[in-house]
């Protein structure tokens, strides 16, 4: 029995050839101009507020939209107590 090659990449024994490294990518910050301490923390807390918006708001204002469409056709109107009761 002849030798077999090694695996091209660790725990592949296929017959697809290795890809070509990728490139490094580019610089991130090139042209982008240098943040402060206190500018970083105004958009951590910006982004922070975003998403606790998002969180909290998005059953609320699907539930509104529900509402304010109203029922489809054959169906009752939807009340609040509905929404409770299932």
């Amino acid at each position: 029995m002849g030798s077999r090659p090694p695996p091209l990449a660790q725990g592949y024994e296929g017959g697809w050839a290795a890809a070509p490294p990728l490139p490094p990518p580019p610089c991130p910050v090139a042209g982008m101009p240098k943040l402060s301490k206190e500018a970083k923390q105004r958009l951590q807390q910006l982004f922070k507020g975003g998403q606790f918006a998002i969180r909290w708001g998005f059953i609320p204002v699907v539930l509104y939209l529900g509402f304010k469409r109203g029922a489809d056709p054959g169906m009752p109107e939807p009340t609040i107590w509905s929404l409770l009761w299932g």
